[in-house]
């Protein structure tokens, strides 16, 4: 179960990312991806020394989504396009991930008769 007491408090850091060229291993449409949007991602503190591991990730999933295109849907595109857009969630890469956008979306319906 573990042992009793209060929990350790951790301590946040977050390191400023220098360099921003892509791995190495990335192929070339990772590698675009990751120069597209690295400058913003770096700019909104999204992408620092401890994410960039994660959005190289993120760019290697994006590259393996671009040689399905074409293909017929399946297994192995579905589940690359949901680890693709769980992963871009976390750096809002999604058009549904607008932070401090409140919309209504009853706002089009107006008044309901009961």
């Amino acid at each position: 179960m573990g042992i009793r007491g209060p929990q350790p408090t951790l301590k946040l850091r977050s390191e400023p990312l220098t360099d921003l060229t892509p791995p190495d291993w990335l192929g070339p449409e990772g590698k675009a991806f990751f120069m597209k949007h690295s400058v913003q991602l770096k700019d909104n503190q999204l992408l620092t020394a401890q994410t960039v591991d994660s959005f190289a990730l993120l760019c290697d999933l994006w590259e393996r989504l671009q040689m399905f295109h074409g293909e017929t849907t399946t297994r192995a595109y579905l589940d690359t396009l949901k680890a693709f857009t769980s992963l871009a969630k976390t750096f809002r890469l999604l058009p549904t991930e607008k932070p401090h956008v409140k919309e209504d979306r009853f706002a089009d319906f107006g008044e309901v008769d009961v």
